[in-house]
């Protein structure tokens, strides 16, 4: 893993560690204010990994118009209104793909 996504693993795991203190606290019947003071971490490390998968969908987007503009990949049936989520390789995609086919 890329340290993006280490990053986005570890908001992650902090979220769901959150959310059972939350649980356990309620569970235990514990004081309102340390089930409020949890509420408010856990909604902290929540928009923190609405932050981090934000970023990493933009960049994402950024790839896919690059490839998009290179003709790597073609959106399928794009001449008829084009299909959500099928591609077909290009020209330069094509080649790529027969040499990794060829590495293999």
């Amino acid at each position: 893993m890329d340290e993006e996504n280490l990053r986005i693993d570890a908001a992650v795991r902090s979220l769901a560690d959150a959310t059972q203190k939350i649980i356990s606290l309620k569970k235990a019947k514990a004081d309102s204010k340390e089930i409020s003071a949890a509420k408010k971490a856990e909604k902290k490390t929540k928009k923190e990994v609405e932050a981090l998968l934000k970023e990493q969908k933009a960049i994402r987007e950024e790839l896919e118009d690059l490839m998009k503009r290179r003709y790597f990949v073609v959106p399928s049936f794009e001449i008829y209104g084009g299909v959500a989520g099928l591609f077909d390789f290009g020209p330069p995609g094509s080649a790529l793909k027969d040499q990794f086919l060829e590495l293999w």
